[in-house]
């Protein structure tokens, strides 16, 4: 599907509460979009989720991102073809819970200004080519994030930042160059395996 056509809903003059022809979740899931992310979503300003996972969208994370959804809890642009790094004015999209990037072919660092986001619970960025360490600000994050996916990139370092973390869900293995002391935080969440880490073992 190389087309991505969307038509403004039929909105009465005094819409004002969902279910009243507001759009709040689009979903547009495993239809083979290609290209780059569409700018048409910006049509929908009061979404709160923003799914358009599995497809072969390429190109870059959106700037417009940050414009169109002011009150945005979810993005997902999982399995898809996306390239370049993961910019930091994502972190700007203030209201955002769940951030789910899995699946692409992202690469360079997690930005530090991720660390500010005062709702996210969700960070999924497993599958990718990310490199460098997790900002040591994300022991800011402690207070809310419950899942952290780290899965199959080039991540290094220790994970102590996460040491106060109340982690629900986290994935490590396919980091090789992750290492240190394991909090227990992340020892103990659903889901750790640290398979080809050096996790538990001194960074050199």
């Amino acid at each position: 599907m190389s087309n991505f056509l969307m038509r403004r809903p039929s909105v009465q003059d005094d819409a004002t509460e969902p279910g009243d022809g507001i759009l709040t979740n689009l979903h547009v899931t495993d239809l083979n979009i290609e290209g780059p992310v569409p700018n048409q979503t910006c049509m929908f300003g009061q979404l709160r989720e923003l799914d358009l996972d599995g497809g072969a969208m390429t190109g870059t994370i959106p700037f417009f991102l940050t414009q169109c959804f002011p009150f945005v809890n979810e993005i997902d642009l999982s399995y898809n073809q996306l390239t370049g790094t993961l910019p930091a004015f994502m972190s700007t999209i203030t209201s955002l819970v769940e951030m789910e990037l899995e699946s692409n072919k992202l690469t360079g660092t997690i930005p530090a200004e991720l660390s500010i986001m005062p709702n996210i619970t969700s960070l999924r960025f497993e599958n990718n080519m990310f490199t460098g360490t997790i900002p040591p600000s994300f022991s800011n994050l402690t207070d809310t994030l419950f899942i952290l996916f780290l899965y199959n990139n080039n991540f290094k370092g220790d994970l102590s930042m996460m040491s106060g973390a109340n982690l629900g869900e986290v994935s490590t293995a396919d980091n090789p160059q992750l290492c240190g002391m394991v909090p227990a935080a992340v020892r103990w969440a659903h889901g750790y395996n640290p398979h080809n880490t050096s996790l538990g073992l001194p960074c050199m």
